[in-house]
């Protein structure tokens, strides 16, 4: 017999990968429906066609390598290889006849439409057994020893559902749960900060919080059944899952907000559900990932230009991914982003005063290029824990600018020079490029001047509510671009 050749990378991932498809049709078994018996005898056929050609890979067997299964034929290719294994001296194919008849159903499922009910224990357990004597005879491996998590992209992901794997085997069962639990959340956080859906719900659920936390509360839920939809997860399994989750007890939750109590002890039916909803998910959302039309972390602007916030002198240290600022014509702005606990702790302690100074800093290659200062006003914040491990939170500020407590600076060779608008001292030319998007922008800033002469300074919002000419859109570009408060000078 020739040396076995050594096992790559690449072999050794397809054999998870056909392991995979094999458990992936016995998930289907027990469903009952019609279709999900085809999908059972469609797994198999595909997960030996697999083997196959794994073995033809492993073995440098050319003439089969660059071969569809349907040019050669499934029969014509299984013989053939089983005879070339056999005269270098290698174990053949196990379960011939039967492998062939799989393939024969497998063609009737697709073509002639029959339910292949009766067959189905019979190719699991056939396909079952080829399998593992494949893994024996021809790489000396058994089937504990392919993890399916290797196929996990995500290494963190990866990790957490490895340390699933070994709980389970150590038969601590709720710390596999936790283990799949923190998985999930990481990836079902890498879904929703690319969706629409969760994107155009956050101003609104926001909103609804101020005005009635039981609408609230029932739109949340909406949206987040609508999103499970759009991610193609099975509501049944889903809730299921979650259900395990929230009997997970405090020590093992961040955000603890109480629980239910597992009535019996954990086993190990719940450890390996919770592992195959979680990873079948996880496969799902990995093969359906599209490749991005471009990768904007390399333009070089990106790496070019960065900018720091700050409320009160606390810096909003969040993962610039899923951030989202949401602004309309008013002078108030909803902002969602996602950080650690020390920053929200921080800005739990702010939201006891309403109204704080906000700073704004844009960098040029490290350099400081302006500065903004405002002053704003807290409508509503909600925070709410996002993934356990690590621990992620995501945090949504709805504040009010408030009115004319803008001040702008720029930097040149590192010297600061303000660029503010002061309202009561701006000349008619100055407020005419403040109003330029205005067709009468004349006319309001002749309006305006006719207001300081007679009160001699503006002093809030309506002030200028009583100019016929002026309406809200007009005060709300003058309030968050201009000044009044403070030391005056000539601009």
């Amino acid at each position: 017999m020739e040396e076995r050749p050594p096992l790559n990378e690449n072999i050794i991932k397809g054999l998870i990968k056909a392991r995979f498809l094999i458990q992936h049709a016995i998930s289907h078994l027990h469903k009952g429906s019609e279709l999900d018996n085809m999908i059972v005898i469609h797994d198999l056929d595909n997960a030996v066609e697999y083997m196959l050609k794994i073995l033809c890979d492993y073995y440098s067997i050319n003439e089969f390598k660059n071969q569809s299964i349907d040019s050669l034929s499934f029969p014509k290719l299984i013989s053939k290889l089983h005879k070339r294994l056999t005269e270098n001296k290698r174990e053949g194919i196990s379960y011939i006849s039967d492998l062939k008849n799989l393939h024969k159903i497998r063609n009737l499922v697709q073509h002639a439409a029959i339910n292949p009910q009766t067959e189905i224990n019979k190719y699991i357990e056939k396909v079952e057994l080829f399998f593992t004597k494949t893994l024996k005879n021809h790489f000396d491996l058994n089937v504990d020893e392919l993890s399916l998590t290797k196929l996990i992209d995500d290494s963190k992901i990866r990790e957490l559902m490895e340390s699933a794997q070994k709980y389970t085997i150590e038969n601590k069962y709720l710390e596999s749960v936790v283990e799949t639990r923190n998985a999930f959340e990481n990836a079902y956080y890498m879904q929703i900060i690319k969706s629409n859906i969760h994107l155009n719900s956050v101003p609104v659920i926001i909103k609804f919080k101020k005005e009635n936390i039981y609408v609230q509360s029932f739109f949340s839920k909406i949206t987040n059944d609508i999103e499970l939809l759009s991610l193609n997860i099975r509501h049944d399994k889903y809730y299921r899952f979650k259900s395990y989750c929230e009997h997970i007890p405090s020590e093992h939750c961040k955000n603890w907000q109480g629980n239910s109590v597992m009535q019996r002890p954990w086993n190990e039916a719940d450890a390996k559900f919770c592992f195959n909803f979680v990873f079948e998910t996880i496969m799902m959302w990995q093969n359906r990932v599209s490749d991005k039309l471009y990768d904007i972390s390399e333009n070089p602007l990106f790496k070019k230009y960065s900018f720091f916030e700050s409320i009160s002198d606390i810096p909003l240290d969040y993962f610039e991914e899923g951030s989202c600022l949401y602004v309309d014509n008013s002078t108030e702005l909803v902002h969602l982003f996602y950080c650690a606990r020390p920053t929200v702790d921080k800005l739990k302690e702010l939201t006891k005063i309403s109204t704080h100074t906000k700073i704004e800093k844009h960098f040029e290659e490290g350099r400081i290029e302006s500065r903004t200062i405002e002053r704003i006003k807290f409508i509503e914040t909600d925070f709410s824990l996002v993934t356990n491990d690590p621990e992620r939170w995501r945090v949504i500020l709805w504040y009010e600018m408030i009115p004319f407590t803008s001040r702008f600076f720029v930097y040149k060779n590192g010297i600061e020079s303000e660029t503010t608008v002061y309202l009561n001292k701006a000349s008619k030319q100055v407020l005419e490029k403040v109003l330029s998007f205005y067709d009468n922008n004349t006319n309001i800033s002749n309006e305006i001047l006719k207001v300081r002469k007679i009160k001699g300074n503006i002093e809030c919002v309506s002030d200028l509510q009583g100019i016929t000419i002026i309406d809200d859109d007009i005060i709300n570009t003058l309030s968050k671009n201009t000044y009044i408060g403070g030391k005056n000078e000539n601009r």
